[in-house]
């Protein structure tokens, strides 16, 4: 496909390797899902969904202080790369 001398094959051949490995993945038993999304907007969900697949037995308290330790990382990545 071409539209103005530019070719869309490269990117609709990305777009579909990602959808066949996603498939791949979804029906795999071994594999956790977990959209980036789902990661940024509910960051204690995604860490305790994190916690379940690895069958870590965390408490709330437990899941908070790495919820906590993770934002003090991220931060020092920030302020020096």
């Amino acid at each position: 496909m071409r539209k103005d001398g530019c070719e869309y094959e490269p990117a609709f051949d990305f777009v579909f390797s990602s959808l066949v490995t996603f498939e791949l993945f979804s029906v795999d038993n071994n594999s956790l899902l977990l959209p980036y999304s789902e990661a940024i907007n509910d960051p204690i969900s995604a860490t305790t969904k994190i916690a379940d697949y690895l069958e870590f037995d965390l408490t709330e308290d437990q899941i908070n202080d790495v919820h906590l330790k993770k934002q003090r990382l991220a931060i020092t990545f920030l302020l020096y790369p």
